[in-house]
């Protein structure tokens, strides 16, 4: 890793969707209670999508299904801890 590359935090997802939100409502003349309303669709559709996964899993595994982790929920670890 280079010098510049340490300097640098990363970038997350998160600051990545909000940018660009704002940079298309700004283009579209939107407003913030609009824009505000459209991430809520977004992570209630993200929601949705997960359950789908779940509830529909894959007929055939992937083809790294044996390098797969178990992903802990923030949640799940809080009540490790407690």
């Amino acid at each position: 890793m280079t010098e510049e590359n340490k300097e640098k935090p990363p970038i997350t997802i998160t600051e990545v969707l909000i940018a660009t939100g704002v940079q298309m409502a700004k283009e579209q003349n939107m407003n913030l209670a609009e824009l505000m309303g459209h991430f809520s669709l977004a992570t209630l559709e993200l929601y949705n999508r997960n359950i789908l996964c779940k509830m529909y899993p894959p007929s055939e595994p992937s083809s790294d299904a044996d390098k797969e982790k178990q992903v802990v929920s923030p949640l799940e670890k809080a009540e490790d801890t407690a």
